[in-house]
């Protein structure tokens, strides 16, 4: 035992505890994790040796995405593989327990030395595959003891400020090290886990999600959601993901193209305050639960009052606004992206990862008052520019596909190999 781990377990591991054991008493999220996650690891039978066990950990609904492409592709080669799929936040479990990919769904306990063993014992993988960042050093550790085969996918620098400091650099190394090998998500981030010097093999990729994204707008191009007689022959214009800041910014000079531009409203959260304050801010417009394709509207504006359409949605647009730069950072840029049309946001982009080049090629805008806005949709209008724009952007996303392939083959060759011990 490492002195990394002494420390982990005697000092910080009771440290965080109580903080958890407080949190527990308030937090929604943390007492149905503790309260259901031993009945979940119950149902995992032990393993076959007939079949291929892999196990995906991410922290919630959104590192998930990242894995599918790998466990569909997993699937699609073999019968004989089973797919655990582990979670820390009950949002993520919750959303993908009906996923029909995976066999078995589980939720991550905390990580203390006594259930992180259990933890490991039960699934008994052939492999571990560790999404992003939620990577627990007695969980990581306890794999490592039992020689499993562990990978690291979609891997970034961390953010913080803290990250600098050189004891918390140690202990990252020290975490990093457990792993066989990391794919991380592009050159900076490569050079990042580079400078660490540790023996674990580093891999320059890129995120996986790419090709989810990929599927998904080859899936969707020819969705039938809505009819095109319903935007009159104007150009579209999705607002997605969208909060109150994008949606006032927008009404305030939406009458000066309406004639033009088609707006398809998608919020963040369809909560029925949020929808009834949009409703107010765009007077003429139609509900998305209130269309009918075998009817004729005279509308210049649809709110989407419901989730899970935004993806289909974009499929329709000749230009997309993502939300959430006005507030704490942008939402998914590469989603719209991946339809090949002109982009722009707020300025709170410092969390996207895609933003910097998105911008620096030409593919995004970034609005930080009406006039910006205005410019823009002046601009789309022209459909000369909209057109290179949307190759800018598209390009960007089909230029990062592939990686889900050459990391699939990675899994397959270290899980077959484990089984064969």
């Amino acid at each position: 035992m490492n002195i990394w781990a002494i420390i982990y377990n005697i000092l910080i591991i009771p440290i965080i505890g109580l903080i958890y054991n407080i949190l527990y008493l308030f937090n929604k999220k943390i007492k149905t994790r503790e309260r259901n996650y031993k009945q979940y690891l119950n149902k995992i039978p032990p393993k076959s040796k007939d079949k291929l066990r892999i196990l995906f950990h991410s922290s919630s609904m959104g590192e998930f995405e990242q894995a599918k492409p790998l466990i569909e592709r997993l699937k699609r080669k073999s019968p004989n593989i089973e797919i655990i799929a582990s979670f820390y936040s009950p949002s993520g479990f919750d959303n993908q327990k009906n996923y029909k990919f995976i066999d078995y769904i589980i939720y991550m306990p905390f990580d203390s030395f006594k259930k992180a063993k259990i933890y490991t014992k039960k699934t008994n993988p052939d492999i571990a595959v560790f999404i992003r960042y939620d990577i627990w050093r007695n969980h990581i550790a306890f794999f490592k003891y039992y020689r499993k085969p562990l990978i690291l996918i979609n891997a970034s620098k961390p953010s913080s400020i803290f990250a600098k400091f050189p004891i918390i650099k140690s202990f990252f190394k020290d975490i990093y090290s457990l792993f066989d090998e990391i794919y991380t998500l592009g050159q900076s981030h490569t050079e990042y886990f580079n400078k660490l010097n540790i023996r674990t093999k580093i891999f320059n990729s890129a995120d996986t999600r790419y090709d989810r994204i990929m599927e998904k707008v080859s899936e969707n191009i020819n969705s039938d959601i809505l009819d095109n007689e319903l935007f009159n022959g104007k150009r579209v214009l999705v607002l997605g993901s969208s909060w109150r800041e994008e949606e006032e910014l927008i009404s305030k000079c939406f009458n000066q193209f309406k004639d033009k531009i088609f707006l398809i409203i998608v919020p963040h959260e369809p909560t029925k305050e949020h929808i009834n304050k949009t409703k107010t801010l765009f007077p003429n417009h139609l509900l998305l639960s209130d269309y009918n394709q075998e009817n004729d509207y005279e509308t210049e504006v649809l709110i989407v009052d419901s989730i899970g359409k935004l993806l289909a949605l974009y499929s329709f647009a000749d230009v997309a606004i993502v939300g959430g730069g006005f507030g704490k950072s942008v939402h998914s840029l590469s989603e719209p992206a991946g339809y090949s049309i002109p982009l722009a946001c707020g300025p709170n982009i410092d969390r996207s990862p895609e933003a910097a080049e998105l911008i620096d090629k030409g593919g995004l805008v970034v609005l930080k008052e009406l006039n910006d806005c205005i410019i823009f949709l002046n601009t789309i209008l022209d459909k000369n520019k909209a057109q290179r724009m949307g190759l800018i952007s598209g390009n960007f996303i089909k230029d990062k596909i592939g990686s889900s392939n050459i990391i699939t083959k990675k899994i397959l060759t270290l899980a077959e190999g484990k089984n064969r011990v």
